[in-house]
């Protein structure tokens, strides 16, 4: 604030409240220049390759997803043992094959986060370009802990973007 003087004449013993409003003033200080090296990313994937190491559930890395050459994501899940892609009026919807006759759609995760679907299609969170790995659980007795485990009883689909967690080595 700008510096203020108000004069005031007091009596012994005068009690005045006054007002007093200052006025912002903008300073200009000296610039600073921050330099450090760049850190080295690695994607993790909010812990990936462990999950994979372990050996359950379907997992596509980024260089499998380009040799498949999806149009859209919901393309990729064609393939995958446990699960069935299914048109809701015309929405294709991801559901466990291990239950029969019962419709039961897989939960998505995209970058940790659950994203319920009410009835629009996966395709339309997520383009193929974006996906930097894919983990299906297709049902509860797979999931893992962090993506709700067996209350997830119809499965997991986690997709974790290229741009989404990534960490300095």
């Amino acid at each position: 604030f700008a510096p203020a003087k108000i004069s005031l004449d007091l009596t012994t013993g005068e009690v005045r409240d006054i007002r007093v409003l200052l006025s912002p003033v903008a300073m200009m200080m000296d610039s600073v220049a921050v330099t450090a090296p760049a850190p080295e990313i690695e994607v993790s994937y909010g812990g990936f390759e462990t999950r994979r190491s372990r050996g359950f559930g379907t997992f596509f890395t980024r260089e499998q997803i380009e040799k498949r050459k999806p149009r859209v994501p919901s393309d990729l899940f064609r393939t995958v043992s446990g699960v069935k892609l299914i048109r809701d009026g015309g929405t294709p919807t991801i559901v466990s094959s291990r239950l029969g006759t019962m419709t039961c759609p897989l939960r998505v995760f995209i970058d940790g986060s659950d994203y319920p679907l009410y009835g629009q299609s996966l395709d339309a969170l997520v383009q193929v370009g974006d996906i930097g790995a894919i983990e299906v659980y297709s049902g509860g007795a797979t999931v893992p802990p962090q993506f709700g485990g067996r209350e997830s009883t119809c499965g997991v689909i986690a997709i974790w973007t290229r741009h989404g967690q990534q960490r300095k080595k």
